[in-house]
């Protein structure tokens, strides 16, 4: 395939005349339509909430994580065993409150 010499000066052209139509200067430069800047408005106010709730969600799974990590390494492995001996050591509690 080649590319003729006529058709870059075309396509150089075109490319031209774009330019200078959306140029502010230009004669032919029309503004955005109202209709189609309030919906890019919209969509952006729209694209800004839902980057802010992601945001706060990974925000909370991160807590989370941290909580749960937290709680993890503070675990005692031998609270097992310190609430068995207090329920062996009073043990006859029980029978003293049914007692009264």
């Amino acid at each position: 395939m080649t590319v003729s010499s006529e058709d870059t000066e075309e396509t150089v052209e075109s490319i031209q005349r774009y330019k200078y139509v959306r140029s502010i200067n230009s004669i032919f430069y029309n503004p955005p339509l109202s209709s189609s800047v309030v919906k890019a408005r919209e969509k952006r106010r729209i694209a800004a909430k839902v980057h802010a709730m992601f945001r706060a969600f990974i925000g909370q799974i991160v807590f989370v994580f941290f909580v749960l990590e937290i709680a993890y390494t503070q675990q005692n492995s031998d609270s097992f065993y310190l609430g068995k001996s207090m329920r062996d050591k009073y043990e006859g509690v029980d029978e003293v409150r049914e007692f009264l």
